[in-house]
């Protein structure tokens, strides 16, 4: 409605906006809180410095100290604060989605569980934990994680937009000032675009699809977006992802409870998350020894 009648957003009819700006308040109140407390663990830690292991606010705490940020910068406080809160917000949450719902495709489709074991057996072996250096190796498991992207996309509308002049979109006049939102989920099952979309097929990424880029490069496969707006996470997110689904495929065999399917409703909301909780029954499958 706000599109339509700007002049009556300032109305705030449902204190949404009030909602959002004290939550704002409290969180900027425990990040800070946290900011301090890192500066004072920041100048104990500094006589004992190799006894000590540093998180990410206390590099952050460091590269203020020593004077690394740009002299550009006027409010260190806050720079610290969002590149913080970056990690915790557009990061876990978004990673554990994409967890669930790989874990879940792959119980639905167990076949495919025991081809992804196989290839860590065959790559790594059973004699020690799958490493980040083995990644490149496994490419049916990166396949499974492109397929995963494709059908579940965490953020299925992307990041809102802008127009900045007025345009014509299949026939539709948008004017200046408009938010736009990229429908990333509607755009990865096209089936102009992809054979069987509703289908999990992540062979697809080894042969007919194989050139195919997540990090924006494809325009058909959007899961971070694209260009200066994408998701500035997603090196970091790739690399994890890829090697927590390597250590929890080699080291636990994964079933589902005796005669429970695997139901993958979808959860609509700001991410794309399964409907309800999955259930996961795990028993190890390497060493004992591997896990102390």
């Amino acid at each position: 409605m706000y599109d339509a009648l700007p002049f009556m957003a300032w109305l705030d009819f449902k204190g949404d906006a009030k909602a959002m700006k004290n939550t704002q308040k409290a969180l900027d109140y425990i990040m800070q809180t946290w900011l301090d407390e890192h500066r004072v663990k920041g100048d104990q830690m500094r006589g004992d410095a190799i006894n000590n292991t540093r998180d990410f606010l206390d590099v952050l705490v460091m590269m203020e100290k020593t004077g690394q940020f740009s002299s550009a910068i006027k409010d260190i406080d806050t720079t610290i604060k969002a590149l913080a809160l970056t990690q915790l917000v557009a990061g876990v949450d978004s990673m554990a989605n994409t967890m669930v719902w790989v874990l879940a495709l792959l119980l639905d489709n167990p076949e495919m569980l025991a081809k992804a074991q196989i290839e860590l057996d065959t790559n790594v072996g059973k004699d020690r934990l799958v490493e980040e250096s083995d990644i490149p190796n496994l490419n049916y498991l990166q396949a499974l994680l492109k397929e995963t992207l494709r059908m579940y996309p965490v953020g299925p509308l992307l990041v809102p937009h802008e127009a900045m002049e007025d345009c014509h979109v299949a026939g539709y006049f948008v004017p200046r000032g408009t938010g736009l939102f990229i429908n990333a989920w509607t755009i990865q099952r096209d089936p102009n675009v992809w054979a069987e979309p509703d289908r999990f097929m992540p062979e697809r990424f080894l042969t007919t699809n194989a050139d195919m880029d997540v990090k924006g490069q494809s325009y058909e496969l959007l899961p971070f977006g694209s260009g200066r707006r994408s998701c500035p996470g997603v090196g970091l997110a790739l690399q994890v992802m890829h090697l927590t689904l390597a250590r929890i495929l080699q080291a636990f065999e994964l079933k589902t409870q005796l005669g429970v399917g695997v139901d993958l409703e979808e959860c609509s909301g700001i991410l794309l998350s399964m409907l309800n909780p999955l259930q996961v029954l795990v028993a190890p499958r390497l060493p004992s020894e591997l896990f102390d």
